[in-house]
């Protein structure tokens, strides 16, 4: 994507937010500042901040999350190596999560059970498994990075679209877009404080995989800088006593994850007992077929897309079953909820899975036909289908190789196809 046609993004965005221009101006906003003076004043006001203390809270969607109790989380952490401490709250001041890392590992007690994973993945993205994992994520880009913010400033495509407040403090609002990858441009908002000129508050407007996602506003409130750490804070191995699972947001979760649950296992029993519809899908070469027209062999149905991790960890399993059953069953693997040229790329860069691959005729779109049909949301999901072309078994997921082949043994001994 060419430095014109970003600039070109910016401008538009901005002009879609107009509205930010309509906000109220406090006096000591009023200067003439550009986006490169707003950050590089950012930059000066951390450039000796070795380690910061500070409160994180998110505005959250209320559209979407309207039934989750609001959290705060406080955060400590250092620059080099990035370590954290970190006690997640509810509105009752219950601690629901308390999360620490050593700079290698993360270690959790959240709503009363313990886990741990490492506190950096291979490509240096931190995995994001519960809420402080999250808060310390952006707290770091934004606070204890500043590369993030050298790379907005030479990277030109930042622009000052206008004043604001935060928690009654005037801030500058600038806007930072870059390309994160061949289908995700990242649109990030920064608010930065124009007393101090310490970063108040991060949200991001991302157009992933032809989606637009807004993300929830994180706020950064009572910031210290280079506050004293005992030395065994990052030490610290947080036990099932360190967070409550008898809160509201325990509760609260615990509702979603049963509604969640509930509504997968209905989808996977309605499924059961339908005919493959005579609905449309597109081969490799974007030949138009119909999905009725697979029948005459017992027919496992997978729909993926490139980036989801489960649908690709899934895939060799695929192609072992395909291979022991020696022609005796097909899979076909129909990519959804991704544009086609994504699809398209993995499965060039992928020849062992000798699979029939087919694409959504909507491609990237949310709610197509085929999505509506199958009652699919999260992915991947998988159907096995009778050889009269009849839906025999539908789940959603996928966990573990020795349970999914023995699924399919069973049912390839159903309909008459095992070895």
């Amino acid at each position: 994507m060419t430095k014109r046609y970003l600039r070109i993004l910016l401008l538009l965005t901005a002009a879609c937010l107009l509205t930010l221009s309509l906000l109220p101006r406090p006096e000591a906003a009023q200067s003439q500042s550009t986006a490169a003076e707003v950050l590089q004043s950012a930059l000066k006001a951390l450039e000796k901040a070795n380690a910061i203390e500070c409160e994180v809270r998110v505005e959250t969607d209320s559209r979407t999350e309207s039934n989750l109790p609001k959290l705060r989380a406080t955060i400590l952490a250092t620059r080099s190596p990035f370590q954290f401490y970190a006690k997640t709250r509810d509105e009752s001041g219950a601690v629901i999560e308390t999360v620490v890392s050593d700079g290698k590992t993360t270690r959790i007690s959240s709503l009363g059970k313990v886990s741990e994973h490492p506190t950096f993945v291979d490509s240096g993205a931190m995995p994001l498994s519960s809420e402080a994992d999250s808060y310390a994520a952006r707290m770091r880009e934004i606070l204890l990075r500043p590369e993030y913010l050298k790379e907005a400033l030479t990277s030109q495509q930042i622009l000052l679209v206008g004043q604001s407040e935060i928690e009654g403090e005037p801030c500058h609002i600038v806007l930072y877009t870059r390309q994160r990858a061949a289908d995700f441009l990242s649109t990030q908002y920064i608010w930065v404080s124009a007393k101090t000129g310490l970063p108040r508050a991060t949200q991001a407007m991302n157009i992933v995989r032809g989606h637009t996602v807004l993300t929830n506003r994180a706020i950064f409130s009572k910031i210290q800088l280079n506050p004293a750490i005992p030395a065994e804070t990052f030490a610290y191995r947080p036990a099932t006593a360190d967070s409550s699972a008898d809160s509201a947001y325990g509760k609260a979760m615990e509702k979603m994850a049963a509604t969640a649950k509930d509504k997968v296992n209905k989808a996977d029993a309605s499924a059961r007992g339908k005919q493959l519809p005579d609905l449309e899908v597109r081969d490799v070469e974007n030949k138009a077929l119909k999905l009725s027209g697979f029948n005459g062999k017992p027919t496992i149905i997978t729909f993926w897309a490139s980036w989801c991790g489960p649908c690709v960890g899934e895939m060799p399993v695929l192609q072992k079953v395909v291979e022991s059953y020696q022609g005796r069953l097909q899979v076909l693997a129909i990519a959804v909820q991704e544009e086609r040229r994504a699809s398209l790329q993995f499965i060039t860069e992928h020849p062992q899975y000798k699979f029939t691959f087919l694409t959504d005729p909507q491609a990237g779109e949310a709610g197509t036909p085929l999505l509506s049909f199958f009652e699919i949301q999260g992915i991947p999901v998988g159907l096995f289908v009778g050889s009269e072309g009849k839906i025999v078994d539908r789940w959603t997921g996928f966990k573990d190789e020795k349970e999914f082949v023995e699924r399919i043994r069973k049912l390839m001994e159903q309909a008459g196809g095992s070895k």
